[in-house]
């Protein structure tokens, strides 16, 4: 026994040495954490206008949840999930602590810490909205500018030979008709997104037009009929040498002399 209790003295002797201390572990505390999420409106950082859902994270030994708004209780839940909402145009405009105190099951009160939000105007909002969209329409319309000028520049005065009533492969983003010349062709990858239409380029007479993706049996009619009106038109032949000099000898009597 005194040789056990000498043991234990030396081991607390050199770990006090070392600075370790023992210390009693107690149960770890509550976490609750209070969230906000927009129900309807806007919010942009601390930001925020129009509904939002106020809820609770953390532990689940909840018995009732009263939330807070700088201070000042606004609403109060018995039940799960605690859960409550705050409409931002019930309070001025300005910053504003939104926060909760929780009763727990074994009868703690238990503050959560505050969350500061800056409850923001409709011209607020509409200055911030357009802060955000111009930039991003800005780059929009430079993609958009500059997919154009390469096509521009890397197909002009180029057109495919590809003989009227070829039955073709459209590809992955299938084939259109051209609203000029009425050949069927494939919608090229680097056409420039517009919404529901493609601004693309006719393979066939080079013009630019807004299109759509048509189906598999229009653009099979389409290359149908684009046979059919190559062959109706007939070709006009070249007038013969003598042919030439007759028509040369008839205007040659209506000169003058």
């Amino acid at each position: 026994m005194l040789v056990k209790n000498s043991l234990i003295l030396k081991i607390s002797v050199i770990l006090i040495l070392l600075g370790v201390a023992v210390t009693p572990v107690f149960a770890q505390q509550d976490d609750f954490r209070l969230g906000v999420n927009r129900t309807f409106g806007y919010s942009s950082g601390d930001q925020i206008r129009g509904t939002f859902n106020l809820y609770i994270t953390g532990s689940t030994n909840i018995k009732s949840v009263q939330y807070l708004i700088d201070g000042k209780p606004i609403a109060t839940a018995t039940s799960a999930p605690f859960n409550s909402s705050i409409q931002t145009s019930d309070f001025p405009i300005g910053y504003h602590d939104l926060s909760a105190t929780i009763e727990t099951t074994d009868g703690r009160t238990v503050p959560v810490p505050a969350r500061k939000f800056d409850f923001v105007s409709a011209d607020q909002e509409s200055s911030e909205v357009l802060h955000i969209i111009i930039p991003i329409l800005g780059i929009m319309l430079a993609v958009v500018l500059l997919g154009f000028g390469a096509q521009v520049f890397l197909f002009k005065n180029k057109f495919a030979k590809t003989p009227p009533g070829t039955t073709r492969n459209y590809g992955l983003r299938g084939g259109t008709i051209c609203p000029r010349c009425h050949r069927p062709y494939s919608i090229h990858l680097w056409a420039v997104n517009a919404l529901t239409f493609k601004l693309d380029r006719c393979d066939y007479c080079g013009k630019w037009a807004f299109v759509r993706r048509v189906s598999p049996e229009d653009l099979r009619a389409a290359e149908q009929n684009e046979l059919a009106s190559f062959e109706n038109k007939a070709p006009i032949a070249d007038k013969t040498e003598e042919e030439k000099l007759r028509e040369m000898l008839d205007k040659s009597k209506y000169s003058d002399h």
